[in-house]
């Protein structure tokens, strides 16, 4: 069996969302293009969330043989109108920092 045809076999995937007001019906209707995949719900700025998705993950798949974190946010989440008036990272709200540097660095 090719790598190809290995790795299609074991996507039995589970798609992960940092909570940004995406409900676990949400997560799994952007999981349904993806066969045998599953939506869970997750901030993973909060290490229970990540915990718990991860225990749900396990569940659901009989084990995990490979973790990806693809979780990230940009400057349109801390300053929605980034385009028209950029703003240097020196102007950011200490909480919009922080929510980019726990998401895409920590999270």
């Amino acid at each position: 069996m090719s790598r190809y045809a290995e790795f299609k076999r074991a996507a039995a995937l589970e798609r992960t969302f940092r909570n940004c007001g995406r409900s676990a019906a949400q997560a799994a209707a952007a999981a349904a293009d993806l066969p045998g995949a599953a939506g869970i719900e997750v901030d993973v700025r909060d290490e229970s969330s990540v915990a718990r998705a991860v225990d749900q993950a396990w569940s659901r798949l009989g084990g995990i043989g490979m973790l990806v974190n693809n979780a990230g946010i940009g400057v349109h989440t801390v300053n929605p109108r980034f385009t028209t008036h950029p703003q240097g990272f020196w102007e950011v709200p200490p909480a919009g920092f922080r929510a980019v540097i726990e998401t895409n660095l920590t999270g």
